[in-house]
């Protein structure tokens, strides 16, 4: 059953993680380069300078690529972007009413770590939002080959210790992050506090600011948040509204899109 009663709590607890898209995901990130050809750089061609002439040329061509610091919503042609290509359907399950002491929008690394702190201070009824369908945040959504974090692992983990885990690599690639969370979520009983699939909506403010009421595809809930963030933008080009090719961004990639295509 998608919901149901502790009895010992008398809450409500939750079984809406999606399984796994029919399509295989898998991956190992990065891995050695054998090729001393992908290794080794070309020589510069005889009297390369940066000088002050090439140094206005990429000044010229930074400025033209000015708009790739801009965003653009996932609506209209962008928005079959939305599509959560790493699970299967969402769980079915029957909207909810009811209210909680804590909602949570999320279950990324900060969702997960709120949920330790929060079962440290005492408290149990809680919730989470998640809009995909399953836990890892940025490491869910972002699967491409190479994925990988630039910070060290040994310290970008969290709870390493509680855990017991060791990282394979000092650059953990994101599968292996994903696949950490995931563990995260498991072990501290995570996953029976989240509705996945689901996103924030409507907002109104009671007690003078002080009590907030949200409403997301689940019902009316609580929570002691002040900030939301819940839309999904993409990079915007100068150049997208003329490109002809296949557009491809990373939180929304293919699987059927080989790296030669």
């Amino acid at each position: 059953m998608a919901i149901q009663i502790n009895p010992t709590t008398g809450l409500k607890e939750f079984n809406t993680r999606a399984a796994k898209a029919a399509v295989a995901i898998a991956g190992q990130g990065y891995g050695v380069e054998s090729n001393e050809a992908l290794k080794t750089l070309p020589e510069a061609p005889p009297g390369a300078a940066f000088n002050a002439e090439e140094q206005a040329r990429y000044r010229d061509f930074k400025e033209a690529r000015r708009g790739a610091a801009d965003y653009i919503a996932m609506e209209g042609e962008f928005s079959h972007y939305l599509t959560d290509l790493y699970s299967d359907e969402p769980v079915p399950r029957e909207s909810l009413s009811d209210e909680c002491e804590i909602l949570v929008v999320g279950a990324g690394f900060a969702g997960l770590l709120l949920w330790h702190k929060l079962q440290e201070a005492g408290f149990t009824d809680v919730r989470f939002c998640e809009k995909g369908g399953d836990v890892g945040g940025t490491w869910y959504w972002n699967r491409y080959p190479g994925v990988a974090c630039d910070v060290e692992a040994y310290s970008y983990l969290p709870l390493l210790e509680e855990m017991g885990y060791i990282p394979s690599m000092k650059f953990a690639s994101g599968f292996e992050i994903m696949e950490y969370c995931q563990n995260l979520a498991e072990r501290f009983g995570f996953y029976e506090h989240c509705l996945f699939h689901t996103t924030l909506g409507s907002s109104a403010e009671a007690l003078g600011g002080q009590h907030r009421s949200r409403r997301c595809d689940a019902g009316p809930l609580c929570h002691s948040g002040k900030r939301f963030v819940n839309d999904t933008e993409a990079g915007k080009n100068r150049r997208h509204d003329t490109f002809s090719g296949r557009l491809v961004p990373h939180v929304a990639l293919e699987l059927s899109f080989g790296s030669s295509g």
